[in-house]
């Protein structure tokens, strides 16, 4: 296969990358059988009495109040009937019934501490480093070829 034809595969394959990520992000997701977030931050009186999910930031816990975030708008939630001990910058998700005053009766919550984003970011960098660290030690570019070749002293 010579240089012009990986090229155009290269390229074609990115190209269709790119347009499956834009299709994706248009799709939608509806996995969850209850309204989140979003649909509150809309039109939060009309799922009042209903089950909701939400996933926001602790911002206050006597009362325990999250915050939920999205395309810079933000909306807090009173969140009651939790027995868990709960810190300020911990990350909950809240399966409860919404009630009027942006008060949610919780269900059931799952608790994501802030320190666990840290932990996930840093080992998806130390990931990064170590492969990127074997790329360039095992293996040299091939101009010739357009592709990459073992290193002889590897």
């Amino acid at each position: 296969m010579n240089r012009t034809v990986r090229v155009v595969l290269v390229l074609g394959l990115v190209c269709a990358q790119c347009g499956l990520l834009v299709w994706f992000a248009d799709v939608g997701y509806e996995g969850s059988p209850h309204p989140g977030g979003e649909e509150l931050v809309d039109d939060y009186d009309a799922y009042l009495e209903e089950d909701v999910v939400v996933y926001g930031q602790v911002v206050d816990t006597d009362p325990l109040v999250i915050a939920y975030e999205d395309d810079g708008r933000t909306i807090e939630f009173r969140v009651t009937g939790v027995t868990d001990t709960i810190e300020e910058g911990e990350y909950l998700e809240v399966y409860a019934t919404a009630h009027t005053d942006h008060v949610l009766v919780a269900i059931d919550i799952v608790n994501y501490p802030e320190r666990g984003h840290w932990y996930a970011y840093g080992i998806s960098a130390l990931a990064a480093v170590l492969t990127g660290g074997r790329l360039v030690r095992d293996w040299e570019f091939d101009r010739q070829t357009f592709g990459l070749e073992r290193r002889n002293d590897a």
